[in-house]
């Protein structure tokens, strides 16, 4: 079935889904801040639309055969949600490729999208291991896609799902969206250890203690709406999914990682300020502190570990003595 994808927001990551599903002969109209700057970066093909993001969102039809899918960056999902709501109270669905949390609150996404759209929209995040090269290359991929009605979302995973892209349903919209925060700051830490010569196996005992943090964080979560619970074996078949083991090994093991190098250069006693500029925007940077100081958390070593030594300029080495208990 064919259908009209429209983006709102799009990096990398989101021009190559845009770029994809058209390939599949679906309609795709992406809607940024910047159309011109957008085009030079991007060269897509001449199928795709391009707007500007502008209040005549809000008038646009939404019809049964629109998705809607937001692709822009944690710190400009609220504000894509809140400008645009009036559009999307027309649909009965809404999906996410955005990783990460909303700083100014602390809320997860579809926080955000119950309280400025609806709790009764079908909300759908994809999440998992994935470079935007290797899908436009048609390289085998696998994702997690969690869903809050996955029978209304059948459509949308019909249409997105291939033999080069496949995806693992699940329920847990929670369980996922912490998965992709906590890899984040896990890897930062991956990198502090890398630059102490430690052996791979401390890092991967740090990320079997961010699978256990990644659990009892999305348990908190859940406390502030029971519809989003989730039995003991759907959380425990998201920490083995893409969208938690295979995202931690992606983004703690590879190198070239922002998070990871992020995390090295500050073992090499550069100073945060010198890394930022160097790298841009590091989500697990940002998140560390969203989690710590807007929560209310349960005492996980991972997130306090990284607080410490991102924020209370801890010497990394003391902080991650926990390491040796597991």
């Amino acid at each position: 079935m064919i259908l009209h994808y429209r983006i709102f927001g799009a990096g990398e990551w989101g021009s190559a889904v845009a770029e994809y599903l058209s390939k599949k002969g679906n309609k795709v109209d992406i809607y940024v801040r910047d159309k011109s700057s957008f085009i030079k970066s991007f060269n897509l093909n001449q199928n795709i639309n391009v707007f500007d993001l502008n209040d005549n969102i809000n008038q646009l039809r939404c019809s049964g055969d629109h998705v809607n899918m937001i692709a822009c960056s944690s710190s400009g999902f609220f504000d894509v949600v809140k400008n645009y709501k009036d559009y999307f109270s027309k649909s009965d669905f809404i999906s996410w490729l955005t990783k990460g949390i909303d700083h100014d609150s602390g809320l997860l996404f579809h926080q955000i999208i119950d309280n400025e759209i609806s709790s009764k929209i079908t909300k759908c995040i994809i999440s998992g291991p994935s470079f935007a090269s290797d899908l436009m290359n048609n390289k085998k991929i696998e994702v997690s896609l969690a869903s809050t009605n996955i029978n209304k979302s059948q459509k949308f995973i019909n249409s997105v799902e291939s033999d080069c892209f496949k995806l693992v349903v699940t329920k847990d919209i929670i369980g996922v969206q912490i998965s992709a925060i906590i890899k984040n700051i896990c890897a930062i830490l991956a990198g502090i250890l890398s630059e102490y010569n430690s052996e791979k196996y401390a890092i991967e005992n740090l990320m079997e203690f961010a699978k256990k943090e990644i659990f009892e964080i999305s348990n908190h979560f859940e406390n502030f709406n029971k519809i989003y619970a989730v039995d003991i074996r759907e959380r425990s078949a998201t920490i083995k999914s893409p969208s938690c083991d295979g995202d931690l090994i992606l983004t703690c093991l590879n190198p070239t990682s922002r998070n990871r190098t992020f995390g090295s250069l500050l073992a090499k006693n550069n100073s945060i300020n010198d890394i930022l500029i160097q790298l841009g925007t590091v989500e697990g940077y940002i998140a560390t502190k969203t989690l710590y100081m807007k929560n209310d958390l349960p005492n996980g070593p991972i997130v306090n570990c990284a607080f410490n030594i991102l924020y209370g300029n801890s010497e990394p080495l003391k902080e991650l003595k926990f390491l040796k208990t597991n």
